[in-house]
């Protein structure tokens, strides 16, 4: 059973979570109890909104370490995270993504 959020952030108790995006992408993801976050994004294979194209991403698919997360049903959302390929580059400190505006956010697991 899926419990239905308003927001999710990297301080949101420890679980599994599904989010859904404007343009139809999907998230999953998973807070430990020291909040540690990890994310994997599958864009849709259409969008529901023409207007907010689903385009592929960096890390589509794979589990990706984020730094910090902001997600509130109704916004775009905010995820921070370093990408592995690009530690140690000259001027890189991360990588902020911001998504179309969330559409749903459910607790998978707690």
């Amino acid at each position: 059973m899926t419990e239905a959020l308003t927001t999710l952030t990297t301080e949101s108790p420890a679980g599994t979570y599904a989010v859904t995006t404007r343009s139809g992408s999907r998230y999953h993801f998973t807070l430990t109890d020291d909040h540690h976050v990890t994310m994997c994004r599958l864009p849709a294979d259409v969008s529901p909104d023409p207007r907010h194209d689903a385009e592929a991403a960096y890390g589509d698919g794979d589990t990706i370490d984020c730094d910090s997360l902001l997600l509130v049903v109704g916004l775009p959302g905010r995820i921070a995270f370093v990408k592995p390929d690009r530690t140690g580059d000259d001027g890189y400190v991360g990588t902020v993504r911001q998504t179309t505006p969330i559409t749903s956010i459910s607790a998978i697991t707690r």
